[in-house]
Order: structure tokens, then C-alpha cells, then sequence
């Protein structure tokens, strides 16, 4: 476990960790963080960078949600009543509306042209990671993020210049196929009971709980509570 998002952190936890163990490593899945990314390259030379699936369509819910709120600013009383609370709409899988759904984003697609390339870039996204292989993968993300940058959408053409920087970790998941969903639906567990205790003051009671939760507490005997 680290504490914080420092890249010091992250090297202090490799240091511990040993040599031995980081030249053994052979494929790293990350989000695309810089301090993490300079720490994970000067120790696991020999691993492969994988930024996580999940994180970039993270920052794709981010785009189209940054223009959804642009929208209803500036728009009229009336279109900006009707954007007003659809923000999960916008983030849902398309498969997934409900009828009523489907007909609110319809109509406000028919008067915000803006919002409807947002949402066609959104949903033609998925096909990415339904690729094949790395180099069709690539091409589609070339094509991609042209049309993101024609868009005249400034959150996507942002998102474009990001994606295209750290296209090769994303690439690379074509090739080790990992990604950190077990570690974010421990963080998303974590966040819940944090929200039931309203914080925790005692890290190390924290820690407990956070083991209890995910069925790794060890046996009584084996935990040294002031050095957890």
C-alpha cells in the first residue's frame, strides 16, 4: 500500500519491494499519471506500461460531461431546463436507456448539435477496445482523434492531444490484455465505508477494516496492529 500520489511514494514502496522482485515484473497497469509513470520506469525497466481502460474512458465521461455543462450555460431557459439533470444519461451505455431515455437525448440532440457529436463520439469510442489487434487499434485511434479534433469541442480535442500522448500504454493493453478492475472496485468498497464512518481518524483501524471488508484480514496472531 502507498500513501499519496507522489512520485516518491511510489519509488520508496519499489526500494522495499527489491530489485529481485521489480526486474521479475514483465507488465505494469497504471493510470495516466506522470509521477507514477517515472517511478514505475526508472524500477521495472523491463515491464511493459499499460494504462488502464478504465481510466481513459474516464476521461472520456469527462469530455462529454465538460460539454454537457458548457451547453446548458449558455443555452436559452428553455433548452437549458431540458439539459439540466441528464448528466448520466450522457455517461450511460447506450444499450442500456430506457425508452424515456432514449427520447430526452434525442431531443436535446435534435436543438445541440454540439452535444450530438459529443455523444457520437462517446458512443463510436467503444469500438476501440473492441479491436483485434494493437495495429488496428491504432488506426482506429488515429481516425478517432482526428474527428475529435474537427469537432470543434474543446474538452474532446484536449482529450485527443492526451490520448495521442500516451498512446503507446494505451496500445499496449492489446498486447497483455490487463487492466485494474479488481483494484478499483477495492477503491470503490474503500470509498463506501469511508462514507459509512465518516472518515477515519486511526489509519491503522482504517486498514483493519479495509482487510475485514475484502476477506484478506489474517489471523489474529499475525497482525502487529501498531505497524500496520
Amino acid at each position: 500500500m502507498v500513501l499519496g500520489r507522489k512520485q516518491r511514494a511510489v519509488s520508496h514502496f519499489f526500494r522495499r519491494w527489491g530489485k529481485e522482485k521489480c526486474r521479475s515484473v514483465e507488465a505494469v497497469c497504471m493510470d495516466l499519471w506522470a509521477p507514477y509513470l517515472n517511478s514505475v520506469r526508472r524500477y521495472l525497466r523491463k515491464a511493459t506500461v499499460v494504462f488502464d481502460k478504465f481510466h481513459v474512458y474516464s476521461y472520456l465521461s469527462e469530455a462529454i460531461e465538460a460539454v454537457r455543462r458548457h451547453e446548458q450555460q449558455i443555452a436559452d431557459e428553455k433548452t437549458g431546463k431540458l439539459i439540466k439533470g441528464t448528466r448520466w444519461l450522457w455517461l450511460k451505455a447506450k444499450g442500456r436507456l430506457k425508452r424515456k431515455e432514449k427520447y430526452t437525448l434525442a431531443e436535446i440532440m435534435k436543438i445541440n448539435r454540439r452535444l450530438q457529436r459529443a455523444y457520437v463520439l462517446k458512443e463510436d469510442f467503444d469500438a476501440f477496445y473492441a479491436s483485434e489487434n494493437a495495429e488496428e487499434a491504432a488506426q482506429f485511434l488515429k481516425q478517432w482523434t482526428r474527428r475529435c479534433k474537427q469537432s470543434g469541442l474543446e474538452p474532446f480535442i484536449a482529450l485527443a492531444k492526451r490520448l495521442i500522448r500516451w498512446a503507446d500504454g494505451i496500445l499496449s493493453f492489446f498486447t497483455h490484455r490487463i487492466t485494474n478492475g479488481i483494484s478499483e472496485g477495492i477503491n470503490n468498497l474503500i470509498k463506501v465505508l469511508k462514507r459509512r464512518a465518516y472518515g477515519f481518524t486511526d489509519f491503522p483501524y482504517f486498514t483493519l477494516k479495509i482487510l475485514d471488508a475484502t476477506g484478506t484480514l489474517p489471523p489474529l496472531e499475525f497482525l502487529n496492529y501498531p505497524h500496520l
